[in-house]
């Protein structure tokens, strides 16, 4: 039997306090008890048991390195439940522990992607912030909004000029070959010199259009910018936005967009997992052209204003959007209407890979183009 099955087991005779000395025993003997006991806690996860984590907690000393993770799994569960202080209590209860045996725990490679990622989601996860005022960015777009829009939202991306001179090509045939008449903004951040694509890929679409800024050469300022711009090109064109990277190429299903702001206010495509920003994954995120969405974005576009000076931390987009969204849907923010971040997927009537096409690239690549 192994260790899994054995936690399950003492669960089912009703002995949670036996289960994480289980896994610390394994761990003090320089086995990864603490991998498996996150494994084991995803698995309950993932099955809903929100009481039987709970219940392991309780069973756990408050000093064990153990409650490292299941401090992880309750933020997990505040997430759930639209709670962004409780999550962010519960991260800072967890980064604390793991600091506190980083040398029990820090053996391996993948308990310490683990660390840095809470370290990232707890430095990045702020509810307390003062997001009151307007947009804190100031766009300007270049030419007039769109003459007759054959459709009712724009397509936006923002990327540093060699993501763009290495992609957007691809990225610009892939949308006007799936929707000819679509509108398109890409933001270009630090253009490659003379890079020829900035003349000549609007010539070629007529309604694609560019802007460029000098800005930081760090991937997360890149990863954010296209949210703290959205709002004033939105105004602009007077159009939703379809957020999306533009390492990948739009289906012909992106047409069913068209109308989904009476719908709904925004959008991502959802997904389950435990790591609280797993929860807004944002390849492709949608906005409506409606007034308490401009006011949701405004304030997400202060948040990142506040958060970027304080370091370039990867994954400070997702913890952004999830902490403004969950402000929103509670009633912490002055929005003129109700704002809720939908699950696209059921909203759109179809699946996230309906709709988008991995380019021709490898992750490691990816990587290296952004300088990471």
């Amino acid at each position: 039997m192994n260790v899994i099955d054995a936690a399950e087991d003492r669960l089912r005779a009703g002995r949670p306090g036996d289960v994480p000395e289980m896994f610390l025993a394994l761990q003090a003997n320089g086995q990864p008890g603490f991998g498996l006991y996150w494994e084991f806690l995803r698995k309950q996860f993932s099955e809903g048991k929100a009481e039987t984590l709970e219940a392991l907690h309780e069973a756990t000393a408050t000093d064990s390195p153990m409650g490292a993770a299941s401090h992880y799994f309750l933020a997990a569960l505040a997430v759930r439940n639209g709670d962004i202080d409780a999550c962010k209590a519960h991260l800072h209860q967890t980064r604390t522990l793991m600091l506190l045996h980083r040398a029990l725990l820090l053996r391996d490679d993948a308990t310490r992607r683990v660390l840095q990622g809470i370290a990232n989601q707890e430095s990045c996860i702020e509810p307390s912030l003062d997001l009151s005022g307007g947009a804190a960015t100031a766009v300007s777009a270049p030419g007039d909004p769109f003459i007759d829009p054959a459709h009712d939202f724009f397509v936006l991306a923002s990327c540093n000029g060699i993501y763009f001179d290495r992609f957007a090509t691809a990225f610009a045939e892939a949308l006007f070959g799936s929707l000819p008449d679509a509108c398109c903004h890409i933001r270009v951040i630090n253009p490659v010199p003379d890079s020829a694509l900035l003349d000549s890929l609007p010539a070629r679409f007529a309604r694609l259009r560019l802007s460029v800024e000098e800005g930081p050469e760090e991937a997360t300022y890149h990863a954010c910018r296209r949210f703290q711009v959205a709002a004033g090109l939105m105004r602009h064109y007077r159009l939703s936005a379809l957020v999306c990277d533009i390492d990948m190429a739009l289906s012909p299903a992106v047409g069913a967009f068209d109308g989904l702001g009476q719908r709904v206010a925004g959008g991502v495509f959802k997904q389950t997992g435990a790591d609280p920003m797993l929860f807004m994954p944002l390849g492709l995120s949608y906005f409506a052209y409606r007034p308490e969405t401009l006011s949701y974005l405004d304030c997400l576009d202060r948040y990142l204003e506040a958060m970027l000076p304080r370091g370039y931390t990867w994954m400070l987009d997702q913890c952004a959007i999830l902490t403004v969204t969950l402000l929103a849907e509670s009633g912490r923010l002055p929005l003129p209407g109700d704002f809720a971040l939908a699950d696209l997927a059921p909203a759109l009537g179809h699946p996230l890979d309906d709709v988008i096409i991995g380019q021709d690239s490898t992750t490691a690549e990816k990587r290296e183009l952004r300088g990471q």
